[in-house]
């Protein structure tokens, strides 16, 4: 199926987007939704994700008017999009395949030593409850919350926040281990994790300066597993200062 030679102005939104980042183009069903054409498809896609962030932040803060707050998401959206193709075409590359699965990350279907490079970002212990933050996005998924939350990082466990912790850890022990499995030897593994020291210091006991930081704890653990430390970056973060105020990003390489 090829896009039409009349360029309308719906094209031109969607051409800001990468397509490949919709694997339904080719058959141009979006969100149970058919359409005709791949520019319709992949703009009312774009328009559907502003939608649901905008509806999860219209829930948790009512500073502006969901309208408003609509047009501010959809705006930063369409900026990062032409960034990010300003940036391709200067540098000349080209997009590649998306093979988008969803899994375990304690347990990957994927094979030894098959992957160039990992980036993800964990959850922060249970620094945030993401199953009710973002309640509004899961419903509009069909996602079975009471499952997410018996099974989810950061979330299962039981009540006490300590056990949740140590749940957390053997966790994410879990996933460096197979990150490592299926990482080829010689590519990196990139992590951004940040550390809830205040909420941590109450079940722990301790200051909340002399908590260890949970990059610090995911390095020792990547490094007996096998990764060597390559390298650290600290980054602030806005807008939960209460609960943290840096994340860092860390660079482990497979040896």
């Amino acid at each position: 199926m090829h896009r039409r030679n009349t360029a309308t102005p719906d094209d031109r939104l969607a051409e800001s987007f990468p397509a490949c980042l919709f694997p339904s183009r080719y058959k141009l069903i979006v969100s149970g939704r058919r359409f005709r054409d791949i520019g319709t498809a992949e703009t009312y896609a774009l328009l559907l994700l502003a939608f649901l962030d905008t509806a999860g932040y219209a829930q948790r803060s009512q500073r502006k008017p969901p309208i408003d707050q609509f047009r501010g998401i959809l705006e930063r959206y369409l900026h990062c999009c032409r960034k990010f193709q300003r940036v391709r075409r200067a540098q000349q590359i080209e997009l590649g395949t998306v093979d988008m699965r969803q899994g375990d990350a304690r347990s990957l279907d994927i094979a030894d030593a098959s992957v160039d490079a990992i980036v993800f970002s964990p959850p922060y212990s249970f620094a945030i409850d993401y199953a009710e933050n973002d309640a509004f996005h899961l419903a509009a998924l069909g996602v079975d919350r009471v499952d997410l939350d018996n099974n989810m990082i950061g979330l299962r466990g039981s009540r006490r926040l300590a056990d949740k912790y140590a749940c957390y850890l053997d966790d994410m022990q879990c996933v460096l281990r197979e990150c490592f499995r299926v990482l080829k030897p010689g590519c990196y593994c990139v992590i951004v994790i940040g550390t809830n020291s205040n909420q941590l210091s109450k079940i722990l006991k301790v200051e909340a300066d002399q908590v260890v930081g949970l990059h610090q704890i995911l390095r020792t653990e990547a490094e007996a597993i096998g990764f060597r430390f390559s390298a650290q970056i600290a980054r602030s973060i806005k807008g939960i200062s209460n609960t943290m105020r840096e994340e860092y990003i860390l660079l482990l390489q497979r040896l």
